[in-house]
């Protein structure tokens, strides 16, 4: 029995650590963050005394190395989940991409308000995307090529203008949109709202 239990807590331990992980680093998509390491080191000290314990309770059968080895998963438990609230603010939340955006801001077209706001998904990684998202009550999301590659900073946007600003035109279904500073990346492209697509504008176009 002590050998069933030492294998399987094992396995709980290392698929946590697993998760953790992927956690801290979108999934292995980025490097892991100073604040990313300062929670990897307890976690990775704690995952491996545990597993130590556990596997020489399975070798030896032993129910006292057992017990030492989950008194050592809920010590360290505690304190990665404290290390993690102390740099992150907040205890760990389960997702499968990084996904940002800016505050919703609304203009004024020929069909009425029309909301909007700039996401930016995994920017960090070869996997990036970023998305004009549009709509009257539908949200309708348009890819807006920003980047060229992976980022590596930019501002978050206090303001909807910090990262991107909505002008109408002539045409209906046409509008402009401005990329704020705080994204670094200065441009401006004609956003079809029909079709959905966008088309990055030349320089003193």
């Amino acid at each position: 029995m002590v050998r069933i239990i030492s294998l399987f807590f094992n396995f709980l331990v290392l698929a946590g650590a697993f998760v953790l992980s992927g956690l801290l680093s979108n999934w292995f998509r980025y490097e892991l963050s100073l604040e990313g390491i300062l929670v990897a080191i307890p976690l990775y000290l704690a995952v491996a005394a545990i597993v130590i314990f556990a596997t020489t309770a399975y070798l030896q059968r032993s129910t006292m190395l057992l017990t030492s080895s989950i008194v050592t998963a809920v010590a360290g438990a505690i304190l990665v989940l404290f290390v993690y609230d102390h740099v992150f603010g907040g205890f760990p939340r389960f997702y499968l991409n990084h996904v940002d955006q800016s505050p919703p801001a609304v203009i004024q077209t020929a069909q009425g308000p029309l909301k909007y706001w700039l996401e930016l998904k995994n920017p960090f990684s070869r996997e990036h995307a970023e998305f004009l998202v549009v709509g009257r009550g539908k949200e309708q999301r348009i890819p807006v090529r920003i980047f060229d590659k992976p980022v590596d900073y930019y501002a978050g946007a206090a303001d909807p203008g910090d990262w991107a600003t909505l002008t109408v035109t002539r045409e209906p279904d046409i509008v402009i949109l401005s990329v704020g500073r705080s994204l670094l990346r200065p441009g401006r492209f004609k956003i079809n709202l029909t079709n959905g697509t966008a088309v990055k504008i030349a320089d003193g176009g």
